[in-house]
């Protein structure tokens, strides 16, 4: 069982890269309102922005304050954490706005240094953010002291508001902290439930290879020493050739089902499974087994396939060909690998003598009888199909997956 999670790396990336985009809004948001508000009466007041005086002091206080603003965005829109260049800026944006202040006594630049307080409070640490908004205070108090008509109410009404933004800023990036270490948390539990009900999985797998390997192997290993002592007792009594080498056929096949055996409890336990490359062994031992000509053909440019098309191919094979000798009498058999653009076909093939009786074959009551079902079922896991049905002089199955 194989989870399907996120990679604990890619999370982390993903929920920095959330985070940072709520940064981005909640900086485009409020402070581009607090600009606006800067920047609207600072056109109209007296002087206006010019190229000489006083205006031109304007001029430039206005530049420097939308550039620096706009430059603090940019660095968070691409996730810039360095704090000496976002205090650098933030030092420009309240140096702007407390010379736009001085120069403009009717104007609204003390609103800067809320803007400064907004964007430390959510920018920078609390000890760094307060000291930044206070020094841009002190500063920005003795300005208007020596130019505002009321300064002290200007004073106040300017450190109210800034205290305040600072304020929201740190509650809001507190909830963006408590918001991440949240998510943080709810991941790992996640990822914790994901590894036991691994752990789980494979726990019950191994059982169940423990408990096959306890039942087939020893019920195949049985079978087959009582094959090898009813051909060696055989061959002491003389009995007829024909009836010595269906017996040894017997213990060899009885050998091959404790090799499969064995190999499916290796594939729950994580072994590799047999696959097309497996193929041109299986054919030839069944070929030899049952003393019916047998050939693989493989059309087509090969390629590695996924271990489960791989072991759906084999066992299809292998199905195929038990139930030409279950339920017919062959003459020979045909297994052709075809491989396309997007997909790979298999089909099995086999053919009767001229003559030979049709119906039932002599291991016809041996089997489960619901091996074409099996099949149909391995090939719908891989996404593919089968195909299945007599011919004019034998029986045919194509299997069809798409890799």
């Amino acid at each position: 069982m194989t989870p399907e999670a996120t990679s604990p790396a890619t999370s982390l990336r993903e929920r920095a890269e959330h985070r940072r985009a709520r940064e981005r809004r909640a900086l485009r948001g409020l402070g581009v309102v607090l600009l606006a508000l800067v920047l609207v009466p600072a056109l109209q007041a007296d002087p206006p922005p010019g190229v000489s005086g006083g205006g031109l002091a304007v001029t430039l206080s206005l530049v420097a304050l939308v550039a620096s603003f706009t430059a603090i965005v940019v660095r968070a829109m691409h996730g810039e954490p360095g704090l000496p260049g976002t205090i650098a800026l933030l030092v420009v944006l309240a140096a702007s706005g407390t010379v736009l202040t001085g120069v403009q006594a009717s104007g609204s630049g003390e609103l800067t240094l809320t803007l400064v307080a907004w964007i430390a409070g959510a920018r920078l640490p609390l000890r760094i953010a307060v000291a930044l908004t206070a020094t841009a205070a002190v500063a920005l108090a003795i300005v208007i002291a020596a130019t505002a008509p009321h300064p002290l109410t200007s004073i106040l009404t300017t450190l109210l508001l800034a205290a305040l933004l600072l304020l929201m800023a740190r509650l809001f990036r507190r909830a963006e902290d408590e918001r991440e270490r949240a998510e943080t948390a709810a991941e790992q539990l996640r990822e914790a439930h994901a590894r036991d009900a691994q752990a789980a999985a494979l726990a019950e797998r191994a059982r169940i290879a423990r408990e096959l390997h306890d039942v087939l192997a020893h019920s195949l290993s049985g079978l087959a020493l009582q094959l090898e002592g009813a051909r060696l007792m055989a061959e002491r009594e003389g009995v007829g050739a024909d009836l010595q080498q269906s017996i040894d056929r017997s213990r060899r096949l009885a050998e091959d089902g404790l090799g499969e055996a064995r190999r499916a409890v290796g594939a729950l336990r994580g072994d590799d499974l047999p696959g097309v490359r497996d193929l041109d062994d299986l054919v030839r031992v069944w070929s030899a087994d049952h003393a019916v000509p047998a050939r693989l053909v493989v059309e087509g440019d090969a390629r590695e396939l996924p271990a489960e098309a791989g072991l759906a191919l084999y066992r299809a094979t292998q199905e195929a060909l038990t139930n030409a000798v279950r339920h017919g009498h062959p003459a020979r058999a045909d297994v052709v690998l075809r491989y396309e653009a997007g997909r790979t076909s298999l089909v099995i093939a086999d053919h009767r003598a001229d003559g030979a009786p049709v119906g039932a074959g002599p291991l016809a009551d041996a089997g489960s009888g619901y091996g074409l079902s099996a099949m149909r079922e391995r090939a719908a896991q891989v996404g593919g199909t089968v195909q299945a049905g007599p011919t004019d002089d034998g029986f045919r199955v194509e299997l069809e997956i798409p890799a």
